[in-house]
């Protein structure tokens, strides 16, 4: 081919014998994966600036060197694809974007009087096979074999959770039978809002693969780089607890999650108050791990307003000049009251604690060795800790740490 090639002249080279390779190299490229074109590939959408920047750039810079690009040059390119194929932009205006980028550079080359021309035009080629190698990967990977499961799991998943009446149609779309009742589970975790090279998504997308395939039938997610929601059928094998834990070990880090039983009409509101309750776990630095309402009962009825949380607040008051009494306090109730291991998690001797203790006792006038007066103590520092998460004014005592 390349000899046939180098009895044309450089303007019939790349007027007409590059044009048509690229026409067959590009329907080449769209034929193998028409199986897996993005649902809106009837929308043509142009690509962005930027990867048509990028093509062009990959082909001068190959023109110039002599050099096929490798893996590091394909870097930004790749992202690129990536954010388009997610857009739904059809593969094959990718594909064109490309050859038309590497045409104008050697309409260039020829005008210039280069030489080299030719040569440059073989050298394309192979560049033009690694960057669709590249990006075709991209969609492959975006619509390839279980994306259309995925994808169908995302969209039951957030019409039973909007309750929008479409999820009986799309159940069945799906293949999925939908359970009487199911385990809505709230998810947070601190995943940095995903960049388009981060591939943060991709490792979302196999946790969702994980999920919709596992053995549970009809088990249901859809996650963001934030978290989200399972909706898990009552009665299925194994437990919330160790569905979030597989979640975690999938994703590398701790989960918070919450959740609550409901039928499938009431999904949208048990949902919407999982996600309070997560939320409130968030704000409230809860240790990660599976709550429910019962779990969270206290801390839940008291962001309700009322005259009695100024009342509770107003307890610990007298606290505000004593950080390490504040943080001694904190201690002793997140170990249910265990002095050794209070003084443990302070660095301190048990007489220590006892002492604090006291004089928590004597500033504010409530036992805390007392089961009623610790609860009253504990509802005035979740009050507290509330408050400031809306904004009202800073604790009484910030500075625990160097305090303790």
């Amino acid at each position: 081919m390349f000899e046939c090639a180098i009895a044309y002249s450089e303007t019939e080279l790349c007027d007409t014998v590059f044009p048509t390779l690229r026409c067959t190299v590009e329907k080449g490229w769209s034929d193998m994966l028409v199986n897996v074109q993005p649902r809106t590939s009837d929308n043509t959408v142009r690509p962005e600036d930027e990867f048509r920047a990028r093509c062009r750039a990959l082909a001068l810079t190959a023109s110039a060197s002599g050099r096929i690009p490798n893996q590091a040059d394909l870097d930004e390119l790749t992202r690129a694809s990536r954010a388009l194929a997610r857009r739904g932009v059809p593969l094959r205006s990718l594909l064109h974007t490309m050859h038309v980028a590497a045409a104008q550079v050697l309409r260039e080359k020829a005008s210039s009087g280069d030489a080299g021309v030719v040569d440059g035009a073989v050298l394309m080629v192979s560049v033009l096979e690694a960057v669709g190698t590249a990006v075709s990967s991209v969609y492959l990977d975006s619509y390839g074999p279980g994306a259309g499961d995925r994808e169908r799991a995302r969209e039951l998943t957030e019409s039973m959770l909007t309750g929008d009446g479409e999820c009986r149609r799309l159940a069945d779309r799906a293949g999925v039978v939908i359970a009487a009742e199911y385990d809505v589970v709230s998810l947070s975790f601190d995943v940095p809002a995903f960049d388009e090279g981060s591939g943060g998504q991709g490792v979302i997308d196999r946790i969702e693969d994980e999920v919709v395939r596992s053995d549970i039938e009809g088990m249901l997610i859809s996650l963001n780089g934030r978290g989200g929601v399972v909706l898990r059928p009552v009665g299925a094998l194994g437990s919330v607890e160790s569905l979030v834990g597989r979640i975690e070990h999938l994703l590398g880090r701790d989960v918070l999650a919450t959740t609550a039983s409901a039928a499938v009409d009431d999904i949208p509101n048990a949902a919407t108050h999982c996600r309070e309750l997560v939320a409130l776990a968030r704000g409230l630095n809860f240790r990660p791990g599976v709550y429910r309402t019962a779990d969270m009962a206290l801390e839940f009825q008291l962001t309700r307003p009322g005259p009695g949380r100024a009342r509770l607040r107003s307890l610990i008051e007298p606290l505000g000049g004593s950080p390490e009494l504040v943080h001694t306090l904190q201690t002793f109730i997140s170990t249910e009251a265990n002095r050794r291991v209070s003084a443990k998690a302070l660095f301190v001797h048990p007489n220590t604690v006892d002492y604090r203790l006291k004089r928590i006792e004597t500033l504010t006038g409530v036992d805390p060795l007392s089961p009623v007066g610790l609860m009253a103590l504990h509802a005035a520092l979740v009050v507290d800790a509330l408050s400031r998460t809306e904004g009202d004014a800073p604790p009484p005592g910030d500075e625990v740490a160097e305090a303790s």
